[in-house]
């Protein structure tokens, strides 16, 4: 977690915060970044945030001067928005980075510290250090190339979903979620699937993954979005999750089972 929706919801939650001027960076454990000695407090302060946006599950900060601070919520991340008008900032032991503009700001808490913080110049980014090995963005996957590249590959689709090399963003939840609506099975070989087959879970992925960013995310353990609500595409899920209960398509009871070392729900009917 969080996984593509509920990154692109927080992204779209900052919007807001576009055009600004950075104020002042406080980094309240050099743990959270990439690299520790970099003087992010020097370097950003001054510094117009041109555009926000996600790309598979990073968060990233478009800034003057080609710099790119580039954010990932690993595990247990959360983004929390800060209005200059509303009562002082205060931090507590979980919070690890905040960022002040000219019309308000936001903080980065993480109790796991599976998430970091990074800047880099876009000749960096550009070379690959985060976005070279990572496929194409769901929604601009041409069909023709995913039927092509699972065809090429013989690993288990889910694993196969989750490896971020052919598309980016999916997770576990999403995995689960857009194999049930194509009724394929987890542990089905890629390179076995038929190209109808591999077509309509590509047309799943994208409407999965379209619905639960309209819905906020998937709200589960850790994840909110930045103004503190809840996500509501949780609401939605129909295996992950359901382990146990009644599949709501065939009545057939959820199973799960461990795939590429994640835990994995699906219906032993209507997945094959």
């Amino acid at each position: 977690m969080p996984e593509l929706p509920e990154v692109e919801s927080i992204a779209q939650s900052l919007r807001a915060l576009e055009g600004k001027n950075i104020r002042r960076v406080r980094v309240y454990s050099r743990a959270i970044l990439k690299h520790p000695s970099l003087a992010v407090e020097k370097i950003l302060p001054g510094k117009k945030l041109l555009r926000i946006k996600r790309r598979a599950k990073y968060l990233i900060f478009e800034l003057e001067g080609s710099w790119r601070l580039i954010l990932h919520l690993g595990m247990t991340g959360q983004i929390w928005l800060h209005r200059d008008e509303e009562s002082p900032f205060l931090p507590d032991k979980h919070t690890h980075f905040a960022l002040e503009t000219d019309g308000g700001g936001f903080y980065f808490r993480d109790i796991r510290k599976f998430g970091f913080v990074d800047l880099v110049r876009l000749l960096e980014e550009a070379e690959g250090d985060y976005f070279g090995r990572i496929g194409s963005e769901p929604f601009d996957l041409d069909g023709g190339a995913f039927v092509r590249a699972l065809k090429k590959c013989r690993a288990r689709i889910k694993p196969l979903l989750l490896g971020q090399r052919v598309v980016a963003g999916i997770g576990n939840i999403y995995a689960d979620e857009s194999l049930f609506a194509a009724g394929i099975r987890p542990t089905r070989k890629a390179s076995g699937l038929s190209s109808r087959t591999i077509l309509r879970l590509w047309g799943e992925i994208r409407r999965v993954l379209a619905e639960a960013v309209e819905k906020g995310g998937s709200s589960i353990d850790d994840y909110v979005l930045p103004d503190g609500s809840r996500g509501g595409y949780q609401r939605y899920h129909r295996v992950y999750g359901k382990s146990g209960r009644p599949c709501l398509a065939c009545g057939t009871l959820i199973r799960k089972i461990v795939v590429g070392g994640r835990g994995t729900c699906f219906c032993p009917s209507c997945q094959r």
